[in-house]
């Protein structure tokens, strides 16, 4: 298969992969804060990279897989539950480098993104465009983090609301698996 047409299908199919990279680019394009607040260091970089194969491995594939196979949970309980351990976790970010609403926003968007790759790994049975996605929306968040001045990470009111839909964007996304019952 050529590139064009791995392109075409993952623009036409999965246009959900660029919707929150295409919004931290927008953003830090017309607001331009964030980049200069943080060092871009080769660890930081690297982190942000594997962090998206890691965690896309441990939640998608081991966890919801365990939870639709091993635990015969259904499709809709087994993204549930997978996604609510994933936002959990990034809440936790609240206790190192996240004040706290941008530590819920965070996890907000955490769940109802999970729940959007839940969808497109089910459908696939691929981690391939999730990875994909979840690398994007780490590379280029960096672009929009603004720190206060105890160097916590901290988001404006109109990001707060941006990024909630966005979230219900995902989330309506996420609805088709809802309708398959098994």
């Amino acid at each position: 298969m050529c590139i064009k047409k791995v392109i075409d299908i993952i623009i036409s199919h999965f246009w959900i992969v660029f919707l929150l990279p295409c919004y931290n680019i927008i953003e830090w394009v017309f607001c331009g804060e964030g980049f200069v607040n943080i060092s871009i260091e080769p660890i930081y970089v690297s982190s942000l990279i594997l962090a998206a194969f890691i965690e896309e491995y441990i939640f998608r594939k081991w966890l919801f897989g365990f939870l639709l196979h091993n635990m015969q949970l259904n499709i809709s309980y087994s993204m549930l539950v997978t996604n609510a351990v994933f936002a959990t976790y990034h809440l936790c970010n609240i206790f190192s480098y996240a004040s706290e609403t941008y530590g819920i926003i965070q996890s907000i968007v955490a769940f109802s993104f999970g729940m959007a790759m839940s969808t497109i790994y089910r459908e696939r049975n691929s981690l391939t465009i999730c990875i994909l996605a979840h690398l994007l929306i780490n590379v280029s968040s960096v672009l929009n983090v603004a720190t206060d001045i105890s160097g916590k990470y901290v988001m404006h009111y109109y990001q707060v609301i941006v990024l909630c839909i966005i979230s219900c964007v995902y989330l309506f996304y996420s609805m088709r698996s809802f309708k398959i019952v098994h």
